[in-house]
């Protein structure tokens, strides 16, 4: 009797240089998708700080016209600060309708934007007239809601974050007559200012 012997196939576990090639190129895109949307879940702070100082610039624009009288946000540069005050009542305390905290403590801007240390701190650039190029410390609404006939040109208030070639930059602007406030670029105010 002859012995048959079938010779099986052996199985391959190896994988191609192809099949490779597709598995790290679906991994590459998938790696990129979810940068993607992770960088983009992140809320972008100089944003939010800016649109967090121009409610509380609104805030004490309110409180001029509801109160019928004159209510002042104040800088501080070197503190990196901002106050809300009554200067024709100096002692009275008066809270933030949203946190309840007196306004009349100075809201910290690195606080505010509590993501953000080091260089990458929110940080107040300066504030000045729009024209004039005067810079002030100061904005004073009046009970009409403007700056103005105090102050007769736009308050520009221009925060950063980063350093050197990092360094992004945000524009408020405050009209004098309204008291309106604009995060960034209104249209026709120039952006080399």
């Amino acid at each position: 009797m002859i012995c048959q012997r079938r010779i099986m196939p052996t199985s391959s576990t190896a994988f191609t240089l192809i099949e490779v090639l597709i598995a790290i190129s679906i991994l590459a895109v998938l790696i990129a998708v979810a940068t993607i949307s992770i960088n983009a879940a992140q809320p972008d702070t100089l944003s939010a700080v800016a649109r967090t100082l121009a409610a509380d610039l609104r805030l004490a624009r309110e409180f001029a016209i509801q109160h019928n009288g004159r209510w002042t946000v104040t800088f501080s540069l070197e503190e990196n600060s901002y106050t809300i005050n009554h200067p024709d009542s100096p002692g009275d305390t008066v809270f933030h309708p949203a946190t309840g905290a007196d306004i009349t403590t100075p809201a910290l801007l690195h606080a505010i934007g509590t993501t953000t240390t080091g260089d990458n701190a929110v940080r107040f650039r300066g504030a000045g007239l729009s024209e004039s190029l005067t810079r002030v410390n100061s904005i004073t609404f009046l009970p009409s809601g403007g700056t103005g006939p105090d102050r007769v040109e736009d308050t520009l208030i221009v925060l950063s974050t980063g350093v050197n070639a990092d360094m992004r930059q945000i524009r408020l602007t405050v009209s004098w007559t309204t008291g309106q406030i604009w995060v960034g670029n209104p249209e026709g105010v120039a952006t080399t200012r």
